[in-house]
């Protein structure tokens, strides 16, 4: 009885907001205007160039854009081009996925989120300008970006998502956060065009496969890593490896068969619970 009724008020909720909200087509964006915000629902036929504001004015009344609609502009293929302001602006999951024709992307001061899968799927996407105001880089955001070549994240982003880059095969550069704590599993996975990174120092772990089968040639683990997982496994490439003197457990370099050369700046190196190769 109690989840009949919970149901029936959710429903009662979803229709009035309906009720409230207005769909308003300005310069080919399509919003969903209502309850004081709007929302991008999509765009007109013919957009190549979207631009998305902080705020539209509809009825007399201005409405901060706050967010995407549903799947947004997902599956797009005539975008190629796509500039966002918005009013604490998130990009929300799924919103971008499959714009196969999307080139450019900007995200100006306004947008402060970006979830899960967001561009996943934008084989064509090969720039993307982003500010200090995003926090969040949500699960996949990027995964199968393969046109992807080089990237700076905001340095307001402290963890990067599992899948973040998942085989973002052409992707050649990526200036990583100052105070990044986490990188997530399978984050960089498959950078099979990924030479060097440069890795901050309040980096704590390395999960498991973090950059496998990336292109790695050379790793320099700064101080302060206490753990590693099977990050860099299935690096063929990589050759040279720096342990640092705070890494008190480590799973070793699984399928690493090219590596050469492996320092430990320890006094006491710590062993691997693994093999170097397999």
């Amino acid at each position: 009885m109690i989840k009949k009724t919970l149901l029936l008020i959710a429903c009662a909720i979803m229709s009035w907001s309906a009720m409230l909200a207005d769909d308003v087509t300005i310069n080919g964006v399509i919003y969903d205007a209502g309850l004081g915000q709007a929302l991008v629902k999509g765009c007109e036929p013919g957009i190549k160039n979207l631009v998305i504001p902080a705020q539209i004015t509809y009825n007399g009344k201005i409405f901060p854009v706050t967010s995407f609609f549903g799947d947004g502009v997902a599956n797009n293929t005539e975008l190629e081009t796509a500039t966002i302001d918005g009013s604490e602006f998130s990009v929300t999951s799924r919103s971008f996925k499959g714009c196969a024709n999307l080139k450019k992307v900007t995200l100006l001061e306004g947008v402060h989120y970006m979830g899960a899968w967001c561009f996943e799927g934008c084989v064509s996407l090969e720039e993307i300008t982003m500010t200090n105001s995003v926090k969040t880089l949500g699960y996949g955001a990027f995964s199968g970006c393969v046109s992807l070549k080089s990237l700076t994240l905001s340095n307001s982003i402290t963890k990067i998502e599992e899948y973040a880059f998942n085989e973002c095969k052409a992707l050649t550069h990526i200036n990583l956060p100052p105070n990044l704590e986490t990188i997530g599993q399978m984050a960089f996975n498959g950078c099979s065009s990924l030479r060097k990174v440069s890795l901050p120092t309040t980096l704590k772990k390395l999960d498991h496969y973090t950059f496998s089968n990336s292109g790695l040639r050379y790793i320099y683990l700064p101080e302060g890593i206490t753990e590693m997982g099977f990050a860099f496994a299935g690096c063929k490439e990589l050759r040279v490896v720096s342990l640092p003197s705070t890494l008190t457990r480590f799973q070793g370099f699984y399928s690493c068969s090219g590596i050469t050369d492996v320092e430990c700046r320890s006094t006491t190196p710590v062993k691997p619970t693994d093999d170097f190769e397999r």
